[in-house]
């Protein structure tokens, strides 16, 4: 592991809330074993060393409107966007960790990459594999490829919920996620 670059690192790290971040569409989660490791660190406040989550703001995050498929997913996006002036962040991986955050109702620590320079960055620093293309072009063109037929698109808190609503993810998780509601 290198040592921090404090201005990228004030730059591109923030602490977001789940609703600022849209999540990607694989749902469930595909690991529950995963989501439970992460959950209790998150709950015994042991996840301050793992890595931020990448994420792009969607100014930069726009999916490609080459085919008849991706076309109508940009008009779902774009109205679920103006719906959701909030979300202005695309997860490019992290779904458990996310998950297991919002459901300890922790803030999400986040990467917000701008230029390829803070992805080589956070490849640097990490002593864990940042699982992300290498360039915001590259990553776009990834997310627009996991959202060519999508119209449905959910933030981490919409997500959460509804993995809580449908009764998902062990009963210990729900009942601690519902407890914190107010």
């Amino acid at each position: 592991m290198q040592l921090l670059d404090e201005n990228i690192e004030r730059r591109i790290r923030k602490s977001l809330l789940p609703e600022q971040i849209i999540t990607l569409n694989d749902y469930p989660v595909h690991n529950v074993e995963v989501l439970k490791e992460y959950f209790n660190m998150f709950c015994n406040g042991e996840y301050v060393g793992l890595p931020p989550v990448p994420v792009l703001h969607r100014s930069i995050a726009m999916l490609p409107t080459s085919s008849e498929d991706s076309l109508s997913s940009n008009l779902a996006l774009q109205r679920y966007l103006q719906d959701n002036p909030v979300a202005e962040y695309f997860l490019l991986n992290g779904n458990h960790r996310t998950t297991a955050a919002t459901l300890s109702r922790t803030l999400i620590e986040v990467y917000a990459f701008e230029q390829d320079s803070d992805i080589d960055y956070a490849r640097m620093i990490s002593d864990e594999d940042i699982m992300v293309e290498p360039t915001i072009s590259a990553n776009c063109d990834d997310l627009g490829r996991h959202f060519c037929r999508t119209v449905r698109f959910e933030t981490v808190r919409e997500k959460t919920k509804r993995m809580v609503a449908d009764r998902l993810i062990p009963l210990r998780m729900i009942e601690y996620y519902l407890a914190g509601k107010e």
